[in-house]
């Protein structure tokens, strides 16, 4: 993980996080995310969502799940990254 959050911005988001909060895969940059755990009220979930968080996250998961696929680096960008990741699930 450090290997790939030290890449530049423009090779990171090669992987991006697509829109929406319902495929967690890939990565999200600084800003792109905002936290409303534990949270449950609408009105609440929306004030806590207009500052978004000031972190950056890379998400990847099980090689087997087709509802969420892994969303990778071109393997040139970070190689052996891809498969040390995979490794976790097998």
């Amino acid at each position: 993980s450090e290997r790939f959050f030290a890449l530049p911005q423009d090779v990171k988001t090669l992987a991006p996080h697509p829109p929406g909060g319902a495929h967690h895969r890939g990565y999200s940059g600084l800003g792109q995310e905002k936290v409303s755990q534990n949270v449950f009220d609408g009105a609440e979930i929306k004030k806590l969502r207009e500052v978004p968080d000031v972190k950056e996250s890379f998400e990847s998961g099980n090689v087997d799940d087709k509802t969420q696929p892994n969303i990778w680096l071109p393997e040139n960008k970070l190689p052996g990254f891809r498969d040390f990741a995979e490794s976790f699930f097998i």
